[in-house]
């Protein structure tokens, strides 16, 4: 059974996916150097805006490999920080079953 805080998120997502929510939530990048080295290395910094974004790239293939198990981890460090657009970012995966380990739905 999944932790409360992962079935919270689920939810969320899950009732975003009924209201008609986009998939993806990015929030754009200040003006800065905006190199995936620069980005990378604020978002192993500890810059959530950064994890966000670099989280975004690998789920959208956005200039690196599209890898749905990256992503989670970009937006699991900037969701454990409260960025809210990440913990939405976060809770889609959960709910549509990228980039996550399956298991099965015991319901809420």
């Amino acid at each position: 059974m999944a932790p409360p805080f992962l079935r919270g998120l689920a939810l969320v997502a899950v009732t975003a996916l009924l209201l008609g929510a986009a998939p993806l939530a990015k929030t754009p990048e200040p003006a800065q150097d905006d190199s995936i080295e620069a980005l990378r290395t604020r978002a192993n910094a500890g810059d959530a805006e950064a994890q966000l974004n670099l989280g975004y790239m690998y789920a959208t293939g956005e200039g690196v490999p599209e890898d749905a198990v990256e992503a989670v981890a970009w937006f699991r460090q900037a969701a454990e920080q409260g960025h809210a657009a990440a913990q939405y970012n976060l809770g889609f995966a959960y709910a549509n079953g990228e980039g996550v380990p399956e298991e099965p739905f015991s319901g809420l």
